[in-house]
């Protein structure tokens, strides 16, 4: 099999597609760092429910069955986390992110005597 129209065009893509587009790891968890906030505040509200000894032995059941529901999907939502960060930095998938830029300033020119 012949890779060379293979390999001509990755290389052609990775022209077109300017490594500017990857957004940064952080702004792409932003909605699974909201997902576990949302998490936490409703987790407070179950402990508050199961805190609560007028409640009935049922409602209380329900609540640690919600409660051990949310703790799953919050270990699930930080596992993913964690998987999209070792991701970021491994050099073989990110082989393609920009590296920083330093700003070029033109050397100051000494007056000539």
């Amino acid at each position: 099999m012949n890779f060379k129209p293979l390999a001509c065009g990755i290389a052609a893509a990775s022209c077109l597609f300017s490594a500017q587009a990857y957004q940064a790891v952080e702004a792409g968890l932003l909605p699974l760092k909201e997902r576990l906030s949302v998490l936490a505040q409703d987790q407070k509200r179950l402990d508050e429910a199961l805190r609560r000894e007028d409640n009935s032995a049922e409602a209380r059941a329900q609540a640690w069955r919600q409660s051990q529901a949310l703790a799953a999907e919050r270990a699930q939502v930080e596992r993913k986390i964690e998987q999209a960060k070792s991701w970021a930095n491994s050099p073989l998938l990110m082989h393609a992110a920009p590296a920083p830029v330093e700003p070029r300033h033109p050397a100051p020119r000494e007056p000539k005597p």
